[in-house]
């Protein structure tokens, strides 16, 4: 059966990753459970709906939570448990049907996979607040997302080419490397979007891009430098400008730049450390590392600025309407531990009070974009 033809089917090319100790998989039970349909891409918005732009991070144990404020306040968090104490008395959240493993956003619709291990799901949400499982069963190294097309990335990776309404194969990306750790869509305000997969062992990671939404891998050969470090706590695969850039988290990192859509790279050292998630601001690439600010207008050239106030680490991070917004960085930095941040350009953070939030499982990822309407904004 043909990759289109199978996508038309709601439930006969549904699959799952193979689950193993360290596999692909997920999901939290903090969606709606109800039902397992989901809205393709003719749902009606009101004309006089006014957009509202979300920041929305994603966690362990299911775990979501949303600013309509411009990271100024986060609102409506969610769980499976907010009991759960994750890596403490045996729990192991990095493991389960609830790890968070990566979220995208497209078209007014946030797509977030859950599970590591066992599996868990693709959940999909036009509020930030209310999600709806679009996936079961499944388990994936994030998912990327362009217009109406979103894959989620695994060794045998999955696309919907109508909004998460229906899933189907795509063709073997052949990886050598079993997990996949991060998924994302690049150019996704071009005429030719294309979605990457990156397969992390060790400290070697390999590279698989798609330009047809999955009909086809390419495997581009990455220079020296490029394919080492960490993927899955830090650094990322990013877009801007036309440009791509994938960069993994170290302490000497390289910056992969691509600017031919991810058929050619080359490798651009960062200057230094690189630790926190990468981002693309609108105008620049951001990151931090080992309390400075990492920035390049085209993933070539980078500058390193002190970032204030001395002593900040940060982690997960999202950037939207010229705001930067982030989580406090490292281990065992939960709950009443728990700090968020927003910045107006990268270097001075603004450290947001206690009532802000609310302190609960360690954030993973974080995606922008704007939505019709959120009862997180009300």
């Amino acid at each position: 059966m043909g990759l289109f033809a199978c996508a038309l089917l709601v439930s006969a090319c549904g699959g799952s990753e193979n689950p193993s100790d360290d596999n692909e998989d997920g999901a939290g039970d903090n969606v709606d459970e109800g039902s397992d349909a989901v809205d393709g891409a003719d749902d009606a918005v009101a004309p006089d709906a006014a957009p509202q732009t979300l920041f929305v991070a994603q966690g362990h144990m299911g775990r979501t939570i949303v600013s309509c404020d411009g990271g100024r306040t986060w609102t409506n968090n969610q769980s499976k448990d907010d009991a759960v104490r994750c890596f403490t008395d045996g729990v192991d959240c990095d493991h389960g049907p609830d790890a968070g493993r990566g979220i995208g956003y497209a078209d007014g619709r946030f797509y977030a996979t859950f599970g590591w291990g066992q599996p868990g799901g693709v959940r999909v949400s036009d509020d930030g607040v209310t999600w709806t499982t679009a996936l079961p069963d499944v388990a994936f190294g994030g998912v990327g997302a362009a217009g109406a097309v979103a894959i989620a990335g695994g060794h045998s990776p999955q696309v919907s080419l109508d909004r998460g309404a229906t899933w189907a194969p795509t063709a073997d990306p052949m990886f050598p490397i079993w997990n996949v750790r991060r998924t994302a869509s690049v150019l996704a305000d071009t005429a030719q979007p294309a979605f990457v997969l990156i397969g992390n062992d060790g400290d070697v990671f390999d590279a698989a891009i798609t330009r047809d939404n999955g009909a086809t891998w390419a495997h581009p050969v990455l220079p020296g430098g490029c394919a080492t470090g960490d993927l899955q706590s830090g650094g990322g695969i990013v877009s801007g400008g036309g440009v791509v850039v994938i960069a993994s988290a170290k302490d000497n990192a390289v910056a992969c730049r691509s600017t031919d859509g991810g058929v050619t790279f080359t490798a651009h050292p960062v200057g230094g450390a690189l630790s926190s998630q990468l981002v693309w601001t609108g105008t620049e690439f951001v990151a931090w590392g080992d309390g400075h600010v990492v920035k390049s207008p085209d993933g070539a050239t980078w500058t390193r600025t002190p970032t204030t106030p001395a002593g900040i680490s940060l982690g997960v991070m999202g950037a939207a309407d010229g705001v930067l917004v982030a989580v406090r960085g490292g281990w065992q930095v939960w709950y009443e531990q728990e700090k968020f941040y927003r910045s107006t350009d990268g270097v001075a953070w603004e450290e947001l009070p206690a009532t802000a939030f609310t302190g609960s499982h360690p954030i993973r990822h974080m995606a922008a974009g704007s939505v019709a309407q959120s009862p997180a904004c009300e």
